[in-house]
């Protein structure tokens, strides 16, 4: 199911009994009100954000929000060819 957090379009749903949004934040302040709006949504639930991005995004920005705002962080890849690397998005959250 779409649903619509203040004019943004996140995916909602339920897998195997966990609530689930799917969002495709660009920058660090979507990610902001991702992250908020998820913690108000789900208030008596831990927050698990699985994040991953372009090389050409503010990724150490989005990474500070996520890594703060979030229970816990999955870092991933994926296959497309701007994608970066967990280890960088690891190094990003050190820095």
């Amino acid at each position: 199911m779409v649903g619509v957090l203040d004019g943004v379009d996140v995916l909602v749903g339920v897998c195997d009994g966990v609530d689930v949004m799917l969002d495709g934040s660009h920058n660090e302040d979507s990610v902001k009100q991702f992250t908020q709006h998820a913690k108000q949504k789900f208030r008596n639930k831990s927050l698990c954000v699985i994040f991953g991005g372009g090389r050409d995004k503010s990724l150490q920005d989005m990474l500070k929000v996520v890594s703060e705002e979030s229970d816990e962080l999955v870092l991933v890849q994926s296959n497309h060819f701007r994608s970066e690397t967990e280890s960088k998005l690891m190094d990003g959250i050190d820095d």
